[in-house]
């Protein structure tokens, strides 16, 4: 071995051991690991609770409320910006066809079928946000053809749903692209180790991690995303309802509080 290759090994071995990054990161894996121990590990995921909060929503408004929570509203606004130019968009569970409408505001000449299965909110999305270019149906996968749509998205919906795998089955099939976004359970300490999720309509929450690799088994393609400084940006979306949200492209180990994943090549058998 000569001088030069022994001389960068010795400085690689005081860059693992001295630098203050692995440092940080070796007191942070120790801390994390000893709270781990604090704390009951018995994850239990709930029963299905239902397609719809349409009576929580219209009792919010009727209080003095926004009708759409201002957090999910800037998810749905920020899914807009990654959806690209599709003709045809499916929108999977689309509850009162809020991205719906946003899309439809954006581009005229996009065809949206919007899909609910609660007719009590398919009714209202009919009545309050209706566009030329939005159908509000009842619509099932089983009942769409293989490729029928350039594009599904499900915003907000796959942890509310007991069988996820089928709900994504149905995705890969019945378009070559996705846009699906959920919570992420390491947002804050407490719900990232949080047995059952806080949020009483949630049936299951993923790690950005569990989330990318969740959806690698229906999509060769999947790239996550997600709003940097999400509280910050609510806010500012509090006080200005025209405020366009950032997204930015995050990795498995992210801890932001929305993710967004744009899936692309689906895996059919």
């Amino acid at each position: 071995m000569d001088s030069q290759t022994v001389r960068k090994k010795f400085l690689e071995k005081v860059i693992y051991y001295c630098s203050y990054r692995n440092n940080v990161r070796r007191l942070a894996h120790a801390l994390e690991t000893h709270s781990f121990k604090l704390f009951p590990d018995d994850y239990t995921e709930r029963s299905e609770g239902g397609p719809t909060n349409l009576d929580t929503k219209l009792a919010r408004q009727a209080g003095g409320g926004p009708f759409e929570p201002y957090s999910v509203s800037l998810v749905n606004r920020a899914a807009v910006q990654l959806i690209g130019n599709p003709a045809t968009i499916l929108e999977a569970g689309c509850g009162t066809g809020m991205f719906a409408s946003f899309v439809a505001d954006r581009n005229k000449t996009v065809q949206i079928t919007a899909s609910e299965f609660d007719e009590k909110t398919l009714a209202w999305a009919r009545a309050h946000r209706s566009a030329p270019n939005i159908s509000y149906r009842r619509l099932a996968f089983e009942e769409c053809s293989t490729d029928q749509f350039d594009l599904v998205v499900a915003l907000e919906v796959i942890e509310h749903l007991s069988d996820f795998a089928g709900f994504l089955k149905g995705c890969s099939r019945v378009a070559p692209r996705a846009i699906i976004s959920t919570p992420n359970k390491s947002r804050d300490p407490l719900s990232s180790i949080a047995n059952t999720p806080a949020y009483g309509e949630h049936t299951r929450e993923w790690t950005a991690g569990e989330f990318f690799w969740v959806l690698r088994c229906f999509y060769d393609n999947v790239e996550l995303y997600t709003l940097p400084g999400f509280r910050n940006q609510v806010s500012r979306y509090t006080a200005d309802s025209g405020f366009v949200p950032t997204v930015r492209k995050c990795s498995v180990l992210e801890r932001e509080e929305p993710l967004i994943a744009k899936c692309g090549s689906p895996r059919r058998t």
